[in-house]
């Protein structure tokens, strides 16, 4: 019996397509596409109308795919994170993606994320008994996690994705010099709780998660 998990990325939604095999899963498909549900209005704390057709166009394809693979509905599990989360208008968005799809959209906090990208590390990157920071950098938040091999010592989602520093730092391209020293400004100040934690558990290495790093 085949299942799906969709991530409702602020910028980029994806797909797996995966079958119970030998104790673990098969997988079938996986793919990813830009949606930018971010774009146009994640610093209003809305999902503007062409955000939400662009991602009713993605998840459109995506229960195609769903189909072909022969996923029930109710076996696909589309996660929204960021930019669905903080948006006034997510109930709107919810609906519209269920009338459109039939998939029913989970909203996840930013603790729960954090914790989901940490057993996606610890399942595809070694790691050992010292202590790693895993970043994950997203278009709405970036996940910061410390952890070892066995437990997660301190983990935290932080709203500063990369399409909210552009909103508010990036006015124009190449970013001017007086804006930098003002980014630079604001993560200290937003990051300071990451920066008790790390000196609190000396981790000795940095772990990149998602598309950006690549």
């Amino acid at each position: 019996m085949p299942y799906a998990i969709i991530d409702l990325g602020t910028n980029t939604f994806q797909l797996l397509i995966a079958e119970p095999a030998d104790g673990g899963f098969k997988t079938l498909h996986e793919e990813s596409r830009a949606a930018k549900i971010g774009k146009g209005g994640i610093s209003d704390g809305r999902i503007a109308e062409e955000a939400i057709e662009r991602a009713l166009t993605v998840l459109k394809h995506f229960r195609t795919l769903t189909d072909a693979h022969g996923v029930a509905p109710e076996h696909v599990r589309p996660t929204a994170t960021s930019a669905v989360r903080n948006a006034r208008n997510q109930a709107e968005f919810v609906q519209r993606v269920r009338e459109a799809t039939d998939f029913r959209v989970e909203i996840i906090d930013g603790a729960e994320e954090a914790g989901l990208i940490y057993e996606g590390v610890r399942l595809g990157t070694p790691l050992n008994n010292a202590v790693s920071l895993i970043m994950d950098i997203g278009g709405g938040s970036v996940e910061f996690i410390l952890c070892n091999q066995a437990r997660i010592f301190w983990k935290r989602s932080f709203e500063i994705g990369g399409q909210r520093l552009m909103d508010r730092f990036m006015g124009f391209d190449p970013i001017a010099p007086g804006q930098v020293g003002r980014l630079y400004e604001y993560l200290d100040e937003q990051l300071l709780p990451l920066t008790n934690a790390i000196h609190q558990y000396a981790a000795t290495e940095l772990i990149g998660s998602a598309g950006s790093f690549e």
